[in-house]
């Protein structure tokens, strides 16, 4: 009678193949699930910029809060603490009126742009990381994003990539 079962030498390499294979996709995985959400925050957040601008176009100001921008914002929002931020499940989005700029995050990293060519940073983007490990799927999205392996600033809590 001939035995048709795996050995377990067998069995060992299949499983140390899986977990090699598993310990390179998985950080890719990570890093492009982090872009993708980063990609849709920059989205928000250039269509609030150009709603910024149209505004200015218009009424020669921007505005001070979502409400009198024309753009549809997404609308899973949770609630309003102030008129200049709206808070969603994902994160939330703010205007900064003083410096100019529109920011939009998850909690875990964010983009934000300055509407204004009257700033002290015309055109200025940034990749935010809330986060101080480089090595995070989040740090490597502002990395590859700005072509910077470095933080321009960074905080406690926070690094920032500047493009």
């Amino acid at each position: 009678m001939k035995n048709q079962a795996f050995t377990l030498i067998e069995v060992l390499i299949a499983v140390l193949i899986i977990g090699i294979l598993a310990a390179i996709a998985v950080p890719q995985y990570q890093v492009a699930v982090a872009k993708s959400r980063y990609v849709g925050l920059k989205d928000l957040v250039n269509k609030i910029v150009e709603a910024q601008e149209y505004h200015h176009l218009l009424t020669g100001s921007y505005a001070t809060k979502f409400e009198d921008l024309d753009i549809q914002l997404p609308s899973d929002k949770l609630n309003t603490s102030t008129q200049s931020t709206y808070y969603y499940s994902w994160g939330s989005c703010q205007l900064f009126v003083a410096a100019e700029n529109a920011r939009c995050d998850n909690g875990l990293m964010g983009y934000e742009r300055s509407y204004s060519l009257a700033t002290s940073y015309p055109s200025r983007s940034r990749c935010i990381y809330f986060g101080t490990d480089i090595t995070s799927p989040q740090a490597k999205v502002c990395q590859q994003e700005t072509k910077h392996n470095r933080a321009d600033s960074g905080t406690t809590s926070a690094l920032t990539w500047n493009y």
